[in-house]
């Protein structure tokens, strides 16, 4: 099992969907970050980055600028 995979197990372990661990872990690698560009990184919908980020958002993991 790669970091990447455990990575993401945990992060579910944590209450984290599919999409909010993607775009998470997109924001760590990359930093700030567009919506367009955490959906192109972390492979996930348009539709869905902003549902992911504002979960993140609420949660604390993420800041909005």
């Amino acid at each position: 099992m790669s970091l990447s995979e455990r990575a993401s197990g945990s992060l579910e372990g944590l209450g984290l969907n599919g999409s909010e661990v993607k775009a998470y872990i997109a924001l760590l690698k990359g930093g700030s970050m567009t919506a367009n560009d955490i959906s192109r990184e972390a492979r996930i919908p348009y539709s869905k980055v902003y549902d992911a980020l504002e979960s993140l958002h609420k949660r604390g993991w993420v800041e909005v600028q």
